[in-house]
């Protein structure tokens, strides 16, 4: 009895061992280290010349290029989409002392601003978007058939090294001089202030109830009227805050966009803290001399030559942005006054025609009509207003205070495109003054709705 009892305990004991053993998860082996082993130093300059020859191309013929050589570059980034609030998304940007290139990711975070990084290079792509270069993994086809990157995984083909207080200082330049030169690069601008014209706006289109978030350019300007386009997410934490009313300094990364065959130079904001435009704002002066007050007016252009500034006798066609200014055009045998960005090249447009001051003791009322072509403004951006002032007498137009008036103007959405809208008898103040009113056009190169006006009549 006492040998089968011996016997079944030595089953069992062996039994539980073997249960034990099985059961050992930390045996398990541990997953094998992949040593980043760094391909031959290269620079961000030399990767760019890789991708001349397709750049060069008209856009839709180019294709992505591979990097079949085993290089690698070293930089620091300047430019993240954990510390951009919201304004990068799976990307960020690296530089050296060659230049800046732009990297897509597969998904976000992992690596940030002022991290030292060794990038290998071999079998990830090369391609533009707008003629910026970028960096990404193996091309596919968007719904618009055209050539896209996927992300590249950070951890495949990166080396971060975080160096204890080390900070890449941006480089102090002026707008005219955000050019190749600096393209993907970290800038920053001082005595700077965004425009006249975009005061009032945010910086982007936020996500609302009523409407899709959607990115945004808005004009930035220094003292010397040289201007740069500001490009800002709908989805950044700050794309519903108003652009601020100051001048001061402003820092960013310089990209570019093409269309057709106009480039605009742009800068993105990596950090809103950043940005700091609190002091006093430069003075933009506009000299303009008034003419005599008439009492009545009624203009229909015809007197004017096609492709050429409007030009009459009491009137002001000037500019304070920008160098597009009315000017009379000509469809079939009707001729009337028009202000357009298109193919303009320029940030930013602002483009006033003033009328002659009109006597103001008396009512009156004031009739036009407008339509407009290639509607390129975005969501709540106007092309066109009308203002009225009582105060003016000529010099600066900013040492006047000008109110827009409520006038029925052509609008994309609710009209035709070159369809003439009667704007109705719009009433206008009384006053011991004379009255001066402009129509004011806004816009730029990409935002570029063309603008018409004709039969213009005060009585």
């Amino acid at each position: 009895m006492m040998k089968r009892f011996n016997t079944i305990f030595i089953i069992l004991s062996v039994l539980t061992s073997s249960l034990f053993v099985a059961c050992d998860f930390n045996n398990e082996d541990a997953p094998p280290y992949e040593e980043f082993v760094e391909g031959e130093l290269s620079t961000i300059s030399y990767v760019k010349s890789l991708y001349a020859e397709e750049l060069a191309k008209y856009w839709t013929e180019r294709v992505p290029v591979e990097i079949t050589e085993d290089i690698c570059i070293k930089g620091i980034i300047i430019g993240d989409d954990k510390t951009s609030n919201g304004n990068l998304y799976k990307e960020a940007y690296v530089q050296d002392e060659t230049g800046g290139l732009r990297i897509t990711f597969l998904s976000t975070g992992g690596i940030y601003k002022n991290d030292s990084v060794t990038i290998n290079l071999k079998g990830l792509y090369l391609s533009d978007y707008g003629d910026f270069i970028q960096l990404g993994g193996v091309p596919y086809f968007d719904d618009s058939n055209n050539y896209r990157l996927t992300g590249i995984d950070k951890h495949d083909y990166i080396k971060r090294t975080y160096v204890e207080g080390q900070v890449q200082e941006p480089a102090i330049i002026t707008i005219d001089q955000a050019d190749e030169n600096y393209m993907g690069m970290l800038v920053q601008f001082n005595d700077v202030q965004f425009a006249d014209s975009q005061l009032g706006l945010t910086y982007a289109i936020p996500e609302t109830d009523t409407q899709d978030a959607a990115s945004a350019n808005r004009t930035l300007v220094d003292c010397d009227g040289n201007s740069i386009i500001v490009r800002s997410s709908g989805y950044s934490s700050f794309a519903g805050t108003l652009l601020p009313e100051g001048k001061g300094t402003f820092v960013g990364i310089v990209t570019k966009f093409t269309s057709g065959s106009t480039t605009t130079t742009q800068i993105v904001i990596r950090s809103f803290d950043e940005i700091d435009l609190s002091g006093d704002r430069c003075s933009n002066e506009i000299d303009i001399t008034l003419g005599d007050p008439v009492d009545t007016i009624n203009e229909d252009f015809s007197s004017q030559t096609n492709n050429a500034d409007i030009n009459l006798t009491g009137w002001n066609n000037f500019v304070t942005a920008g160098s597009r200014t009315w000017r009379g055009k000509t469809y079939n045998t009707e001729i009337y006054a028009q202000a357009t960005g298109y193919n303009s090249g320029e940030a930013s447009i602002e483009s006033w025609l003033m009328l002659p001051p009109v006597t103001a003791n008396s009512a009156k009322t004031l009739s036009f009509e407008s339509q407009f072509a290639y509607w390129e403004h975005l969501s709540g951006n106007k092309p066109m207003k009308v203002v009225y002032s009582t105060n003016y007498t000529g010099g600066d137009v900013n040492s006047a205070t000008w109110t827009e008036l409520d006038a029925t103007m052509a609008t994309d959405g609710v009209d035709a495109q070159n369809t003439w809208v009667e704007s109705g008898a719009i009433a206008l103040p009384t006053s011991n003054n004379p009255i001066v009113i402009a129509f004011i056009y806004n816009g730029s190169n990409t935002e570029s709705t063309s603008m018409r006006i004709d039969n213009i009549v005060i009585n």
